[in-house]
Order: structure tokens, then C-alpha cells, then sequence
């Protein structure tokens, strides 16, 4: 399953990339590493396999939906300031073949030249790892848009819908609604009063009433209803 909030396209291309030419710089560092001294060079071959290390564990947590936003952004900053550092230091330990011709004259032999290889890869490798380093700084800012469209606690809606289970206020009392026509219990259930009451609601048992307004309304009632019809069969 793949982590949604990242796009698949954009976060695909720019790390795959990042894979890529981190694999590139770490040979060519390596390969510096075993002809030149100097700890650049060896900063910059361990920060290229760092690069091949972050950029898998990415493509992992991506493809299991558990890339956060907050530890890409963790990560990717230091990587950035490391790529800059690396960048900075190469160009400082080379100015003149950075900036010049790789081309040397043979000493002693006018007019014949030969090309430094060394020289030539450096200058490609010098170029590789600057845009690398703009990779880092890109995914930066893809890391900052995802951030601000899926802040850490943000909730699925949808998910609390479906999980939410409403409890109803059991009633307590009964509260006067201040109308003629009945009261309210909390829970919402309209109560009539018992002069409102029909009589077959009042008068619910064969024991007639004690009270004298009561009784005339139960001989009322009685009279209304007429005398009990009697079941008969036909056998």
C-alpha cells in the first residue's frame, strides 16, 4: 500500500534520481579517495552511501504507508547542509582544475599535450554532486508541502464517522415546558398531565377510583363505553 499524502509520480522520480546519483558519486569518491588524501573525500564517500541508505529506507516506508512527513524533513535538512558542505570543500581543494582546462603540455616535449583524466572526472563528478545537492533542497520543499497538506494531528473524518457511536441523555426529571399542553422529559418524551390524560389512559384497572371527581369521571367513562358485549360461538 502506498503512502497517499506523497504522490506517487513526484516522490518516485526525485528519489530514484537521488538513488542514482548517489551510487555515482560514492564510485567516484571512492575512486578519489584510493589516489588523493584529504577528508572531504572522505566525507564525501560516506555521505554518498548515507544517500543510498536514506533513499531505500524511503522507498520502504513509502511503499508501506508509513513515510511521515516529519522524519523525511528531519532527515533530509542535515543531508542538504552535508551536500553543500561537500560541495564547498571540493571546490576550495581544486580550484584550478575546477576552473581551468584539463588539458597538460607534456614537459620537455614542445607542442604536445595530453589530457588529465583525473581532471576530467573530477570536473564531472563536481558537477554530479551539485545536482544532487539540488535534489536534497528540492526534496525539502516537497517535504514542506506535504507537511502543511497533512499536519501531524490531523484526523480522518471519515474514520470518526464510522467509529462514532452517539449515546442519548438518559432522562432525569421532568421539566415544565411552560405550555398548556403537557411537560418535557430530558430525554425529549412529550408527558401529558393527568387532567389531560384520555380516561382509557387514567383508567387502566376494573377498581374504580376514590377520589369524588375522579369516581364522576369513571362513571362517565363506564357509561361511555356501554355494557360488556359477551362472546358467543357458533358450534
Amino acid at each position: 500500500m502506498r503512502d497517499s499524502r506523497w504522490g506517487t509520480t513526484p516522490l518516485l522520480l526525485l528519489r530514484i534520481s537521488q538513488l542514482l546519483l548517489g551510487v555515482v558519486v560514492l564510485g567516484i569518491a571512492a575512486y578519489f579517495a584510493s589516489k588523493y588524501s584529504g577528508w572531504y573525500i572522505a566525507f564525501t564517500v560516506a555521505l554518498g552511501f548515507v544517500t543510498l541508505v536514506w533513499t531505500a529506507v524511503v522507498l520502504g516506508l513509502f511503499f508501506k504507508n508509513k513515510l511521515s512527513p516529519p522524519l523525511v524533513m528531519f532527515v533530509d535538512v542535515p543531508l542538504a547542509v552535508a551536500y553543500i558542505l561537500s560541495v564547498a570543500t571540493v571546490a576550495a581543494n581544486w580550484p584550478r582544475a575546477l576552473g581551468g582546462s584539463c588539458v597538460a603540455k607534456v614537459a620537455g616535449v614542445p607542442g604536445e599535450s595530453i589530457l588529465d583524466a583525473d581532471c576530467a572526472t573530477l570536473k564531472g563528478a563536481f558537477g554530479i554532486l551539485i545536482i544532487e545537492m539540488l535534489t536534497f533542497h528540492g526534496a525539502i520543499i516537497w517535504d514542506a508541502i506535504v507537511m502543511s497538506r497533512n499536519p501531524n494531528r490531523r484526523r480522518d473524518v471519515r474514520g470518526v464517522a464510522q467509529n462514532y457511536v452517539p449515546v442519548m441523555p438518559k432522562p432525569m426529571a421532568v421539566v415544565d415546558s411552560g405550555g398548556p399542553h403537557g411537560q418535557y422529559q430530558l430525554d425529549g418524551t412529550l408527558v401529558y398531565p393527568a387532567e389531560l390524560a384520555s380516561p382509557a389512559a387514567q383508567y387502566n384497572s376494573d377498581m374504580p377510583p376514590t377520589d369524588p371527581q375522579q369516581q364522576q369521571q369513571y362513571q362517565q367513562y363506564q357509561q361511555s363505553r356501554g355494557p360488556p358485549q359477551e362472546l358467543s360461538g357458533t358450534g
